[in-house]
């Protein structure tokens, strides 16, 4: 990331360990800025909602997963 701070998979990458310590907000922001690298991402979208819904923001979660299911992955939604 040093390197190429906009790097979408690292940042995705990054966000998973974050949300992997229980740093669900360190996590969505994260997310957030992988998906400013890449908008129409379906996986890093799914990340976001799986991540919002651990941190109990299920509106903003079911939106993130309709994004990923518009951008492709048709199982984000069953998630939920």
């Amino acid at each position: 990331l040093a390197l190429q701070p906009g790097f979408a998979a690292a940042l995705n990458n990054r966000a998973a360990v974050l949300l992997r310590l229980g740093r669900a907000d360190d996590a969505i922001a994260s997310y957030r800025l992988a998906l400013e690298a890449a908008p129409r991402h379906a996986g890093i979208w799914a990340n976001l909602g799986a991540a919002l819904h651990e941190a109990r923001r299920h509106e903003e979660a079911f939106a993130a997963f309709m994004q990923a299911r518009e951008h492709g992955d048709s199982s984000a939604v069953t998630l939920m």
